[in-house]
């Protein structure tokens, strides 16, 4: 009997621990299913409120897998109406909603963005966040991707094979690599720091947008499918070039694939033939060149509005349908040009050299003077050179004056030898006393310009 109930107690403890085993198991394959709505798989407080309230439809604190199930997440809709001036710098958590087509999380303040799980996306709207991290992983649907205005300085797109529409505007992004997006159709890339942008695997490409980057060529000759790209689309480029003297000449190293792609640029200079003008872009030997540092002073502005030297030029991109890409060159140099004049209108140029900042120039041989007129100095100093700078010659008068007074007669003969200037041939008795207006009156007479003809006029006329 004893030995009976040890039994029984030992098979009630086994059929105890039967039941736990199988509660555990239950609870384990119920939890596969949920997910608590907690801080770990949910850490922004915004964005577990808002799945709390949209998403948690019997408010049980845990997302069932048919809560999950939904295949349009809109965050930013109730951000703003829910949770006004806050941002949600994160929505982790968002990979539980596996079953999600389409996303929509503009404008709410993300940092970063990891959608490698959420596999059947196919449209993505997270632009205006500043997003420095966006993780895309596989996504083999995804067809349109928008994540304009952030701070996206990578991104790997090689997951997106299907991927047909993609705006990175305002972002910055100094290279990205295409070649596996062969369906794309439309491509936006404004304003971001690229260098060169290799478009040659995406011929169904039907619209780009990529101007104001760092591009200084672009070859569109396989996209065919182009139609209507203006110079405003593609143009506007910046980039950066260092100038060096060599001789007289200043030149700007910039190699190109292709020479023969160069349309025009500021730089371009003009030839006398027997034909007539000819027109010749400076550029030899994988180098701008110019002998004229006027287009080089100033001229440009950069997207900052502040003033740069440079100069432009226009890129034929090898596609009909497309308007040459014009490319803005800033010029950094220490490289300045002393013009010489021969005088203050500065219509005449003697010379011109140019001088490595702080170096000194040397001036031309003394001008020829003008009639009557004695060199005095140059205008400017040019023995320590730090900018573009005019100079021209400063002269005085210098007449061979001579003076014939008759005191009987009262003609007076004052005249310069060289020239008309100075020139006063008349008879002070005959003008002497006369008025402005009155007969006789002699203009020239009236030396001091007081209306009248006396004493006065006649001490001035003795001491000139």
């Amino acid at each position: 009997m004893y030995k009976l109930k040890i039994k029984k107690y030992i098979a009630s403890i086994l059929a105890l621990v039967t039941v736990v085993a199988c509660l555990s198991v239950g609870v384990a394959a119920f939890g596969d299913d949920t997910v608590a709505i907690n801080e770990a798989n949910f850490p922004d407080p915004v964005f577990r409120a808002i799945v709390s309230e949209k998403y948690d439809t019997n408010s049980d604190g845990v997302l069932q897998l048919s809560e999950r199930e939904v295949s349009s997440l809109t965050v930013s809709a109730f951000h703003d109406s829910l949770y006004p001036n806050t941002t949600i710098e994160s929505i982790k958590g968002i990979e539980y909603f596996t079953s999600a087509t389409s996303l929509y999380a503009a404008d709410i303040g993300l940092k970063e963005l990891d959608l490698s799980k959420n596999t059947k996306l196919v449209l993505v709207r997270c632009g205006g966040n500043p997003i420095e991290t966006l993780t895309l992983g596989s996504l083999p649907s995804l067809v349109d991707l928008n994540c304009r205005g952030g701070m996206l300085a990578t991104i790997n797109l090689s997951g997106c094979p299907k991927l047909k529409k993609l705006n990175l505007d305002t972002n910055k992004l100094a290279s990205i690599n295409l070649s596996s997006n062969t369906a794309l159709t439309t491509l936006s890339l404004y304003q971001n720091e690229l260098t060169s942008l290799d478009l040659s695997a995406n011929t169904s490409l039907r619209s780009l947008s990529c101007s104001n980057n760092h591009i200084p060529e672009l070859d569109l000759s396989a996209n065919t499918s182009l139609r209507g790209v203006t110079e405003q689309d593609i143009g506007n480029q910046w980039i950066t070039a260092s100038a060096y003297l060599s001789g007289n000449s200043v030149y700007i190293g910039k190699a190109f694939k292709n020479v023969s792609n160069l349309v025009s640029s500021t730089l371009d200079t003009v030839y006398q033939t027997d034909e007539g003008e000819s027109r010749q872009l400076a550029y030899k030997n994988n180098v701008f060149y110019t002998d004229e540092l006027d287009n080089l002073s100033g001229k440009l502005t950069d997207i900052n509005q502040k003033k740069r030297d440079g100069f432009t030029y226009r890129y034929n991109v090898n596609n009909a349908e497309c308007e040459n890409m014009s490319v803005n060159v800033a010029v950094s140099r220490d490289v300045y040009q002393v013009n010489f004049y021969t005088d203050e209108t500065k219509t005449k140029r003697i010379s011109y050299a140019f001088i490595r900042r702080g170096s000194s120039a040397v001036a031309p041989a003394t001008p020829e003077a003008p009639t009557c007129k004695k060199f005095v100095s140059w205008s400017e100093d040019y023995s320590n050179v730090l900018c573009d700078l005019d100079v021209y010659a400063v002269w005085e008068d210098d007449h061979n004056i001579v003076k014939s007074f008759d005191s009987e007669s009262g003609d007076i003969d004052i005249h310069c030898t060289k020239c008309d200037t100075v020139n006063y041939k008349f008879n002070f008795l005959e003008t002497c006393n006369k008025r402005k207006g009155e007969a006789g009156f002699n203009e020239l007479a009236d030396i001091n310009n007081d209306g009248v003809v006396n004493a006065k006029d006649y001490a001035i006329f003795t001491m000139m």
